[in-house]
């Protein structure tokens, strides 16, 4: 069984070490939003705009929302729309079509996909610019979009994002790891 974790420690600075117990699990977090009904899934139009999958109430209505081909992919040579919903429902969260309930549908320990080859990133506020705004224009410098961008981004929330073999990118609160 593969599974995937990532986990916030709290640092010490004074002992330069992280604490023992974590201050959040995502598989843990990620359990909660689904159970709270709360996940948040995106995927792209043919037009390559962002579109929230999970904004209308039923998997039937999910699957109606994606592109043909988004469509096609999910489906198998002669396989029902109905057990495609189902599939669609498997993969954003829904446990109730796995084997263990009598479904088609392999048995997870986690929602959370593994993680292979895929380091977590770190996404915080605009902080950090690098020296970037103390270059002239003239040199490449800051240009006022730049600075504009800073300022844009102070109130950005912070977030760990992590590829998975789920198949997602998944972005974790940096405080909660809620996704």
């Amino acid at each position: 069984v593969w599974t995937g974790e990532v986990t916030a420690y709290r640092f010490n600075p004074e002992t330069l070490r992280t604490e023992a117990e974590p201050i959040w699990k995502a598989s843990e977090a990620l359990e909660q939003v689904v159970a709270n009904g709360e996940r948040k899934v995106y995927t792209l139009d043919d037009r390559s705009n962002a579109f929230e999958i999970t904004e209308r109430n039923t998997p039937e209505q999910w699957f109606d929302d994606l592109t043909p081909d988004q469509q096609a992919a999910l489906t198998l040579p002669g396989e029902s729309e109905e057990r495609v919903v189902a599939r669609l429902a498997y993969l954003l969260g829904d446990q109730s079509q796995e084997e263990v309930n009598g479904g088609p549908f392999r048995n997870r320990e986690s929602l959370l996909g593994d993680i292979i080859n895929s380091s977590a990133v770190y996404v915080g506020n605009g902080d950090l610019d690098w020296g970037f705004n103390n270059l002239s224009n003239a040199f490449g410098g800051a240009s006022s979009s730049y600075s504009q961008y800073l300022v844009d981004s102070e109130t950005r929330q912070k977030m760990v994002y992590v590829g998975a073999n789920d198949g997602m990118l998944h972005g974790f609160d940096e405080a909660t790891g809620a996704e």
